[in-house]
């Protein structure tokens, strides 16, 4: 097995005892090979790719500090006593490092892990250079969103012209706001609509958020059309008592 580093290599070759028929500095007989003899080689190492792996991955809970959040990583790749780094590369193409020691149990943990999508980009032994990746592999860290409960409701369905009334509310909610047909907007809880028309009757999204955290739920109002009668017969009519 040959050590060799997970990024571009360049390298310096010299050939020697060539053949007389290439010539002292040909080396190549295709005329669009392109160089002289002090250029440097050049080529990419890649890691190895994880074949047998686990994840467990713990969620933060916590909106105002989301660091709480764990993954745990399993594999029987690595070797049992060692120290690796690990590097982690979220969907900003930001690196996330950590070092962790494999023990008897063989899983490892990596602690404050915030909310995002990463890949496996790198495990790498600390005493070396030959390394593993599992880039085809999403580690999903979620926002703590479920901290905010939600209750929604509207006093609909609602005759055109009646007024239309949202409620909105989050626990633990800073931001709220409402969405809806024809640009509707509100940041309030509670929201009317005083003169409803046929095509405002659609869904009304209602938002909380608090730091990193974001929930919605929505309000489906059918908005009834009017009624056009007329009353046809006598306009006097006689009681038999």
């Amino acid at each position: 097995m040959i050590d060799i580093k997970i990024e571009l290599i360049e390298n310096q070759v010299i050939i020697a005892n060539l053949p007389e028929r290439m010539g002292v500095f040909v080396v190549f007989d295709d005329p669009r090979t392109i160089g002289s003899p002090s250029d440097s080689t050049a080529f990419y190492g890649t890691p190895q790719q994880l074949s047998n792996i686990e994840i467990d991955i713990n969620n933060p809970s916590e909106c105002i500090d989301p660091t709480d959040g764990t993954v745990m990583i399993a594999t029987s790749e690595l070797i049992i006593g060692n120290s690796y780094e690990v590097t982690l590369r979220n969907e900003d193409y930001e690196m996330v490092w950590r070092t962790v020691n494999i023990n008897e149990d063989n899983p490892f943990l990596l602690d404050t892990v915030l909310p995002g999508e990463y890949d496996i980009f790198q495990i790498k032994p600390t005493t070396g250079n030959c390394s593993f990746a599992m880039r085809d592999t999403s580690i999903d860290v979620e926002d703590p969103d479920q901290v905010i409960q939600l209750e929604v409701s509207s006093n609909g369905p609602v005759c055109r012209g009646t007024p239309l009334r949202l409620s909105g509310f989050g626990n633990h909610s800073k931001e709220i706001e409402w969405t809806g047909p024809l640009g509707y907007w509100s940041i309030e809880n509670t929201s009317t609509i005083s003169n409803p028309q046929d095509d405002q009757a659609d869904s009304y999204v209602f938002t909380a958020s608090y730091k990193v955290c974001e929930k919605t739920d929505s309000a489906n109002v059918f908005v009834a059309p009017a009624i056009n009668g007329e009353f046809i017969g006598n306009e006097v009519y006689c009681a038999i008592l």
